[in-house]
């Protein structure tokens, strides 16, 4: 599925207006943001909401930085070839801001691009704080030769992760669009989906777990097709594995 030009572009630069803007990023050259591995078993996190925010899409393993007039993206060569469309769908409007495409495939790669990238935010305003998301650790190949040019090159690392959430807080028209949509299917996947499931159970005394009705629940949101919902076309992901719990009545003793 290909990438939102637009939406991607109008983020960007509403991105870059409020990077730019005095007293904002706790006065850092460059923001620095890195996309955790899926093998990393973690819950949802500013970084993924980052590159989903600006590609629709969590891009795990890759790395952004963001100066002022440029962001630099160090991806795979899949990702890259999927994000290079971009560029030549750029607005009028961002005709002054540059997106820069780094392919990485080997270990030499990963060390020349953090190099170079290094050397991006030195030349970037003081070119010594790097905004950076400090709380979100792993160890991967690139995040591991990052972290080491990071600190060889004595470029201090400042907490921006409360500053880039509330950036990303502000739901645009699209962002209202898709709250609304994901509350349509959720509802009508409960309402004919797994309440369905529980009655089956009840009329067939057959014992049925909750995680089974988890599972199917997930299912249902992804694919809503399986119940025959008709909702408007679009991807469709569970944000976590659905919660299902069972409310027992209390009874109360009766008083004459």
């Amino acid at each position: 599925m290909a990438i939102d030009a637009g939406l991607f572009w109008r983020r960007l630069s509403q991105l870059q207006t409020c990077f730019k803007s005095e007293g904002h990023w706790r006065k850092v050259d460059a923001i620095s943001i890195l996309a955790l591995d899926r093998s990393d078993e973690t819950s949802f996190n500013k970084s993924s909401a980052c590159f989903l925010h600006l590609f629709g899409r969590e891009l795990p393993g890759s790395l952004l930085i963001m100066v002022e007039d440029t962001m630099h993206i160090a991806a795979s060569c899949t990702k890259c070839a999927n994000l290079e469309d971009l560029l030549h769908r750029k607005p009028p409007s961002m005709e002054n801001f540059t997106v820069v495409i780094h392919r990485i495939s080997m270990h030499s790669d990963v060390e020349i691009v953090c190099k170079h990238l290094i050397d991006v935010i030195r030349q970037s305003r003081g070119g010594t704080r790097l905004g950076c998301l400090t709380k979100m650790q792993h160890s991967s190949n690139l995040s591991d030769s990052w972290n080491a040019n990071l600190l060889k090159a004595g470029i201090d690392k400042v907490d921006v992760t409360s500053l880039l959430g509330m950036h990303m807080s502000t739901n645009d028209d699209y962002a209202q669009l898709c709250v609304r949509r994901a509350a349509t299917v959720t509802h009508k996947v409960l309402k004919h989906g797994t309440i369905r499931l529980v009655e089956d159970a009840f009329d067939e005394a057959r014992p049925v777990t909750h995680e089974e009705l988890a599972a199917k629940a997930e299912d249902f949101c992804e694919n809503p097709s399986k119940i025959n919902l008709k909702i408007p076309p679009g991807p469709l992901e569970s944000c976590y594995f659905p919660i299902i719990q069972v409310r027992v009545p209390r009874l109360l003793p009766l008083v004459c």
